[in-house]
């Protein structure tokens, strides 16, 4: 069983990749999972990013960074966890970390270049 908000968003995405590229239905549904998991990646990025922007110009920025995200990451899918129809996942976990680590490198990189 899923929660009701959860159910429609997956229904929304799957019809879009069933009607939109005419994937059969159990196609679609797979692409509607690849699709969620892959945007874990983006989406941490952005928050090891920022975090590595608000965080004072110190040793160990980068690393402090990451494991603010991590905690993060963790906190998410512990609530998740938690909710009736819902599951937390060390897959997602480890996804978000991949992307906040992405996120932090990007901030380092740019960081270097605008100074």
């Amino acid at each position: 069983a899923t929660t009701p908000g959860f159910a429609i968003t997956h229904q929304a995405a799957t019809a879009f990749f069933h009607d939109t590229l005419g994937l059969d239905p159990d196609t679609a549904s797979h692409a509607t999972n690849l699709a969620r998991k892959a945007l874990h990646i983006p989406a941490y990025a952005l928050v090891g990013s920022l975090l590595w922007w608000v965080l004072p110009d110190q040793p160990g920025r980068a690393a402090i960074a990451l494991g603010l995200a991590l905690v993060i990451a963790v906190s998410d899918e512990s609530l998740q966890a938690a909710h009736p129809g819902r599951t937390g996942s060390a897959w997602d976990v480890l996804l978000d970390g991949l992307g906040a680590g992405l996120g932090v490198h990007l901030a380092r990189f740019l960081s270097r270049r605008w100074h």
